[in-house]
């Protein structure tokens, strides 16, 4: 029961924190470096649009792993537990 809760802590958390990068930006300013911030500077700053794509791809498939790590799996014929 504990593990479930965890797992859905993780993608509630984590998730966004990877792609809300506006809201660092109006928290911390220009302090704070995020992969959001991180690909938004890559792109309208620096022009450098094959970094940022890089960038992105890498965030896009963290995101899946994390929710292939912490999504639930139901095996073939098995019931599920009703509390």
């Amino acid at each position: 029961m504990t593990i479930s809760g965890v797992k859905s802590g993780v993608q509630a958390v984590f998730i966004p924190s990877l792609s809300l990068f506006m809201l660092t930006r109006l928290i911390g300013g220009n302090r704070v470096i995020t992969l959001g911030t991180a690909i938004e500077e890559h792109f309208l700053t620096t022009m450098n649009w094959g970094m940022g794509s890089t960038i992105g791809v890498v965030l896009i498939v963290a995101m899946f792993i994390i929710m292939f790590l912490t999504g639930e799996r139901k095996k073939k014929g098995a019931r599920r537990h009703e509390a």
